[in-house]
């Protein structure tokens, strides 16, 4: 409980800290044709979770123990970093992955890395691309989540939903692994305090998680489930499931702007919490709609992972996928 408190309390002085000095040193994002925020909004979110969480996990005794997320942590400041000066001062987009690149291969080099595929046919053959894979696999989580910072608490619902799911299935199917990740909980809290002020449930100055923030929990999110899928808690074609929405929206968006013939980055307003917003311009309505079906599609994920098999499983994963991506484009229309 006091970790909780402190926990709270160093947010929220580091809140009104550099709530103003981040308007000051012009750390804000503008609102243009694109952006519907008004005004100059800071974009510390990512800041304040980032050095809140830090500072507990650093003065509790988890990172005793905890060799391998330390080593997750710790390299997910080079991720951090890199989107902080692109919050400042924008940089190639291409320039961000290769030092993303940097952060995959010193946790890859550390020891980590995607190499088993659960009972898939391609399991016995993965082990030569193994490395690959992880890197890929990281690099979209880190840019899907880029990708869906753009309506308030979008971008942090989803990972709270993703968070939250994991430690509730480690809670049910292995208490003893449970225990070692309870730190993630003051994640959770930090993610969640900078939520109910992004929404404006608190009567305080807006704030964004900016792109430092949201690639930053995209990054650690990717490693979470690579690490406790390759210690055999979560089956590796589950561990998809949790981010299945994030991920269906990153693949369409890539599809369609390659058909299109434009740059994977180019902004625009054809993600799914936009297509959403033209219909309900509740962005509260659209938060729930969100949560709803990130909720039915890992339901779908443990109820044909358990009750049948991998493949089933992953078939049915691109099976909603292809549902999804024609859904949406009569959505557009």
């Amino acid at each position: 409980m006091i970790l909780v408190i402190l926990n709270i309390l160093v947010f929220f002085i580091l809140y009104f800290l550099f709530v103003n000095f981040s308007v000051k040193i012009k750390l804000i994002d503008k609102a243009n044709v694109r952006k519907k925020h008004i005004g100059e909004v800071p974009l510390i979110g990512g800041f304040l979770i980032l050095i809140s969480f830090l500072f507990i996990y650093l003065y509790s005794e988890n990172n005793i123990y905890n060799h391998r997320f330390n080593l997750i942590l710790y390299s997910s400041l080079i991720v951090f970093f890199l989107g902080f000066i692109d919050d400042y001062k924008d940089i190639s987009p291409y320039i961000r992955i290769i030092f993303q690149l940097i952060a995959v291969m010193i946790v890859i080099n550390g020891g980590l890395s995607i190499t088993n595929l659960g009972d898939l046919p391609l399991n016995n053959y993965f082990n030569l691309y193994s490395n690959i894979f992880t890197i890929l696999c990281v690099l979209l989580l880190i840019n899907a989540y880029n990708f869906i910072d753009g309506a308030d608490g979008i971008c942090a619902s989803n990972f709270l939903f993703s968070l939250t799911s994991i430690i509730i299935y480690l809670f049910f199917n292995n208490y003893l692994i449970f225990e070692k990740f309870l730190f993630l909980n003051y994640l959770i809290l930090s993610v969640f305090l900078f939520f109910i002020i992004n929404i404006s449930v608190l009567p305080l100055k807006k704030i964004f998680l900016g792109d430092a923030g949201s690639t930053w929990l995209g990054y650690l999110l990717a490693w979470i489930l690579i690490y406790i899928s390759e210690i055999r808690i979560i089956n590796p074609v589950l561990a998809i499931w949790f981010i299945a929405l994030p991920s269906f929206d990153f693949f369409r968006l890539i599809i369609k702007r390659s058909i299109n013939l434009k740059s994977p980055f180019l902004p625009d307003r054809l993600h799914l919490h936009h297509l959403i917003q033209n219909y309900t311009e509740n962005n509260l309505i659209n938060i729930l709609i969100i949560l709803i079906l990130n909720i039915l599609l890992l339901f779908i994920g443990i109820m044909t992972t358990n009750y049948f098999n991998d493949s089933i499983s992953l078939a049915a994963f691109i099976i909603l996928f292809i549902l999804y991506y024609i859904f949406t484009i009569l959505m557009e229309k």
